[in-house]
């Protein structure tokens, strides 16, 4: 996909990632932990605690699901 294709959103998600890579492992785990914190504080805030927890715990269900069947799949 060319960055043309790219939308702003995408592009700075794919900087972001490219920053990440470039670090020390620890900076960028630490890093990931403060996005991540940072986000949900502010999705806490916009819709409540309350609907903020249960979609994330249905999206993380999800995910360690799908990546279990993965995992079962190719064995």
């Amino acid at each position: 996909m060319s960055n043309s294709s790219l939308t702003l959103s995408d592009q700075r998600f794919a900087e972001l990632q490219t920053s990440l890579q470039q670090q020390a492992p620890v900076l960028a785990s630490e890093a990931n932990t403060l996005l991540l914190i940072t986000f949900t504080d502010i999705l806490a805030t916009l819709i409540g605690e309350e609907l903020m927890s249960s979609i994330l715990r249905a999206a993380w269900v999800n995910d360690v699901t799908d990546k279990t069947d993965k995992e079962f799949k190719n064995e």
